[in-house]
């Protein structure tokens, strides 16, 4: 069985700042992101991170 490692938190923080910003986050925002995460889901945090990206083509 494959693993789905997009469920992961963790994982996802990492992936959407190195995509967007090419970079890692810094340990504070690392962790406010993925208590982001657990509270609201990682749906719900994708869309709100992408949020600030509409205007970029």
């Amino acid at each position: 069985m494959a693993q789905n490692f997009l469920d992961d938190p963790l994982v996802v923080t990492t992936i959407l700042n190195r995509v967007f910003n090419d970079q890692s986050p810094s340990y504070a925002v690392y962790n406010n992101q993925v208590a982001m995460v657990t509270s609201n889901g990682i749906h719900a945090f994708a869309l709100s991170f992408g949020s600030g990206f509409t205007s970029i083509t």
